[in-house]
């Protein structure tokens, strides 16, 4: 199957601003990696607690009980999982396993666990939420859309970290005890330090000052983790994320997201930013060929007539969009592409039309090939006197590449194929089509959702501005209400299956209310949905 993608609006520039260098530090790589994998393991053992699969909670977690190094949070979570496994024994009468978890539950809590007493049941929900005034509003990072969030404040009352188990109380008069320790001082006096400066609203001082906390005492509760995830946040977005190398600025975004899930939106938001200008570590090649130079990378082969330091750099920003798009929409790592994507770069807009066919007035389009649900050729074409070529018609075009082959034998539908590369673009670009859609639906109607999604091509030329407008604005509702992924979940079910199944599994509501959602939100709130055409 062969699909020509072509893009025929004017695609508008943004520009991000550089403040000053600030980098911020992060703990030695061994200890970092420790921590993440705690973490992760804790995140992983709570979903299956909160699924009552107390098993399974307690096999993840007894996994990495080797490097655990005494944390509180981990054996909290530990307990509960035991706690709940040995409730579920007994109710099932199964003596032999029962003896075995009782014994571990009576190590880490003799209370809840002694011979012939009955365990205590796990709790039904979640601790009460603090009260509105216990968390304090912090200033807007300013990364482009990302918006502010609210992180506890050290000196608030009403938040206590999931899991904390206090030290006995009597330890400040046991010599031996952690809590006396010389590594527990300097961590304390660290944790001050970071703290004063976090209410200063200094977040590089904040972010160096927990990093040395947690490098002496890594059992910072939870929202120390979210102020500490915070300060870095901001001290990254503040020092212009485009000039770190990738893989320092990926890694630091991984971590801050998982520190501090809540931040997740925002990392995700710089890791597009950083899609778009930033660069791969692997050197690409150059070869002259016949007047052509090709710049090559693992997964795409750039031939132009530019300087090789712009060949290279456009090079190395194809290689981070089609990262971070994969990562954004299916969250899985990637082999490169084989064979690679092929761009052409022409130097004006004449010479792509007569070379490929294609109006001058198109910024750009990509071409892919499918046999048997694997791609077999992809292939970009542009032309290097559009203003907005790199700023926003590679992203676009190297989106529709990243989704080909991504759904099996079947080709990405055109409204999710142009909804999904246009939000690849600048926010404004994404806003314009939007903004249109009122003009539009007094013009033409606009199409009711389900009728929307049918639609494998695209509609009559007539149509074709509403069609584009709305499919923008319905991937990105439907892209906030669950998040990208469960969006391509939902479009591959729907695909293979049928989207009134997609929809309930994935969505839990009907066409009428989709609709009636989306037409609430902001954007379209004035706007009537043509029943039918």
């Amino acid at each position: 199957m062969w699909r020509i993608i072509c893009i025929s609006a004017i695609i508008m520039t943004i520009s991000f601003s550089i403040n000053h260098s600030i980098i911020a530090q992060d703990p030695a790589d061994s200890a970092f990696m420790r921590r993440m994998l705690i973490e992760k393991t804790l995140m992983e053992a709570r979903g299956h607690l909160e699924q009552s699969d107390y098993n399974r909670a307690v096999a993840t977690l007894e996994k990495n009980l080797g490097i655990i190094k005494g944390d509180k949070p981990y054996l909290e979570t530990l307990r509960l999982a035991y706690s709940g496994l040995v409730r579920e024994l007994e109710s099932k009468g199964e003596s032999f396993d029962l003896a075995t978890y009782q014994r571990r539950l009576a190590f880490l809590d003799p209370t809840t666990a002694r011979s012939g007493q009955k365990t205590q049941p796990l709790p039904t929900q979640e601790p009460a939420k603090p009260a509105k005034n216990s968390t304090a509003e912090l200033p807007v990072v300013n990364v482009g859309v990302i918006t502010p969030v609210a992180v506890a404040s050290a000196t608030q009352s009403g938040l206590t970290a999931r899991g904390k188990i206090e030290d006995a109380p009597n330890a400040l008069q046991n010599p031996f005890s952690w809590n006396n320790s010389e590594q527990k001082y300097q961590g304390r006096a660290q944790r001050q330090s970071a703290e004063a400066s976090f209410s200063r609203k200094d977040y590089k001082a904040a972010a160096a000052a927990f990093a040395k906390a947690w490098q002496e005492d890594p059992s910072l509760d939870r929202p120390a983790q979210e102020r500490w995830a915070y300060s870095r946040l901001h001290t990254i977005s503040q020092s212009g994320i485009t000039g770190m190398p990738a893989a320092e600025a990926l890694k630091e975004l991984q971590a801050i997201a998982t520190m501090a899930p809540r931040l997740k939106p925002q990392t995700d938001e710089l890791k597009i930013i950083l899609s778009r200008t930033n660069i791969v570590e692997s050197a690409p090649t150059h070869q002259e060929t016949n007047g052509w130079t090709t710049t090559a990378t693992p997964s795409f082969r750039v031939h132009h007539h530019l300087e090789r330091t712009v060949g290279e750099a456009l090079a190395r920003q194809l290689e981070s969009t089609r990262t971070a798009q994969i990562e954004k929409w299916f969250g899985t790592a990637a082999e490169p592409w084989n064979p690679p994507c092929e761009v052409v770069i022409y130097a004006t807009a004449a010479q792509y039309a007569t070379a490929t066919g294609v109006p001058a007035t198109s910024p750009g389009h990509s071409t892919v090939k499918v046999e048997g649900g694997r791609v077999v050729l992809r292939r970009i074409d542009l032309h290097a006197d559009d203003p907005n070529m790199s700023i926003g018609v590679l992203p676009h075009e190297a989106t529709h590449t990243v989704l080909a082959g991504r759904f099996g034998n079947h080709m990405v539908p055109r409204w999710a194929d142009e909804g999904m590369a246009v939000l690849a673009e600048p926010s404004d670009r994404i806003d314009r089509h939007i903004s249109d859609l009122p003009r539009l639906s007094g013009q033409t109607g606009l199409f009711p959702i389900r009728t929307l999604m049918m639609q494998q091509e695209y509609p009559e030329p007539r149509l074709m501005g509403t069609f584009y407008a709305q499919s923008v604005s319905v991937v990105q509702y439907m892209t906030a209400l669950r998040g990208p992924r469960v969006f391509a979940a939902f479009l591959a079910d729907g695909l293979n299956h049928s989207y009134d199944q997609s929809l309930s599994k994935h969505y839990q509501t009907s066409w009428e209310q989709l609709e009636s959602g989306w037409r609430s939100q902001g954007s379209t709130a004035k706007i009537a949905v043509t029943a039918s055409r």
